[in-house]
């Protein structure tokens, strides 16, 4: 017993010193993490913004969202004389089908978009509108890809700064890498480098890694003897695995102007 209430004490203590060693190794972390956090914080956005130099490409794709920017810089990129057609593609937009069904006159995105267009100067024999309605911004693009056939021609992708690279990569996944992307990012303004500060800033950058995660499984094997190729791989699950699209309510196919 003696031996019992002596060994004791030195237990506590031994106790007592690891529980400090821990407080004093996360108070260590947490200073290292508060110092650093604006560098990797900053650099996680940052990754996510490409930036291209233009060159002629076959088209001009303003990408859904962002309303009216995209087509505003879009209009911008075609004035320059960058490419002689922009394409616009129909978003599954079901909140304004249900106010049609009623009666309301709810104009669709690509509607707005073509509109801005035609007001900044673009004619509008030179805006398309492709088949179909995307559900996201891979099916956006399978749906272009579908329209315009661009072989191995560069086409240029208008959408927001935070978006750029995902769209980019989108592209690559759906022509197999055959067609090049051009970015061209509007002017929106993004504090890339403060994001985390204000909870309206954090919506853009957590959605757009999430799409990189999903991305990066559409490209994981799916099993052997797949004859698919990477464009029918990414455009199978988006655009219905053989399902029939949904229609564009209206829109013209590519080439009608």
């Amino acid at each position: 017993m003696v031996r019992a209430r002596r060994t004791l004490p030195e237990a506590e203590s031994r106790i007592s010193r690891r529980v400090a060693s821990v407080a004093v190794l996360c108070v260590a972390l947490a200073s290292v993490v508060f110092i650093v956090r604006e560098p990797v914080l900053g650099g996680l956005a940052q990754f996510l913004i490409i930036e291209t130099p233009l060159r002629p490409a076959a088209a001009i794709i303003p990408l859904s969202g962002s309303e009216p920017y995209r087509a505003m810089e879009a209009a911008r990129v075609y004035r320059e004389g960058w490419a002689p057609r922009i394409l616009l593609v129909p978003s599954v937009e079901r909140r304004k089908d249900a106010l049609r069904a009623l009666g309301v006159e709810a104009p669709y995105e690509w509607q707005w978009s073509r509109e801005v267009l035609i007001r900044l100067g673009v004619p509008a024999a030179a805006i398309s509108v492709a088949n179909g309605a995307a559900i996201n911004t891979l099916s956006e693009l399978c749906l272009a890809a579908a329209a315009l056939q661009p072989g191995d021609a560069p086409v240029i992708l208008v959408t927001s700064p935070y978006h750029t690279r995902r769209a980019q990569l989108d592209w690559q996944q759906v022509t197999d890498g055959k067609s090049p992307a051009l970015m061209a990012a509007t002017g929106e303004r993004f504090e890339g480098d403060r994001w985390w500060s204000a909870w309206e800033r954090v919506p853009p950058v957590a959605h757009e890694y999430l799409g990189l995660l999903y991305l990066q499984a559409q490209r994981l094997p799916r099993g052997r003897g797949e004859a698919e190729t990477k464009q029918a791989q990414a455009c199978g699950p988006e655009l219905g695995a053989g399902r029939p699209l949904v229609p564009s309510r209206g829109s013209a196919p590519i080439g009608a102007g």
